[in-house]
């Protein structure tokens, strides 16, 4: 194990080194003393923080602390639907089948066990190689049950609500006043 020390020489420091068959990398504190980990880049000679782990375990990019109480944030300078905050690929299915893409899953305590909660998932709407359509579905889970499909946007916009509406159910259709 290669240790590093701090300025102080005694309250913290880095250590990288292999432990139990798995490569380790360390931003210790000693006593009261915390720290995280921070991964630094350079571009035309000006070295910046890019991504942090902080001593909380709290992951970082491109912002020192995470808010809202987050775990993991990414700052970015994007803003429209087709530039990227945070990409998520299923990439490795490399097939083009249909409903073939990747998920989102969000989980939580029930008080009693860890459950999956609710899901987003983009996938392929077609198996023709090359096309593109993809569709995005929106899926909760009832009490008893599985994470199921409650919300489906074709790549028509066309919008599908599964179970019951207050007033029916099935599928409808709003027209947007601003659109042909």
């Amino acid at each position: 194990i290669l240790g590093i020390t701090g300025a102080d020489e005694s309250s913290e420091y880095a250590a990288i080194g292999v432990n139990g068959g798995n490569a380790v990398i360390t931003g210790g504190g000693v006593g009261s003393n915390s720290a995280g980990i921070s991964f630094r880049t350079s571009s035309s000679g000006t070295e910046e923080e890019k991504m942090r782990i902080t001593s909380g375990g709290n992951v970082c990019i491109n912002v020192t602390s995470a808010g809202s109480n987050a775990k993991f944030e990414v700052k970015s300078t994007t803003g429209s639907v087709t530039s990227a905050t945070a990409r998520i690929n299923g990439g490795s299915t490399t097939t083009g089948a249909i409903n073939t893409g990747s998920t989102l899953l969000f989980a939580g305590h029930d008080g009693a066990n860890v459950r999956d909660f609710a899901s987003i998932f983009a996938a392929k709407e077609n198996g023709t190689s090359g096309n593109h359509a993809s569709y995005l579905v929106f899926g909760t889970r009832e009490n008893g049950g599985s994470v199921a499909e409650r919300l489906r946007i074709s790549s028509a916009g066309n919008v599908t609500i599964s179970g019951s509406l207050s007033k029916g159910s099935g599928s409808f259709k709003i027209d947007h006043p601003l659109v042909g």
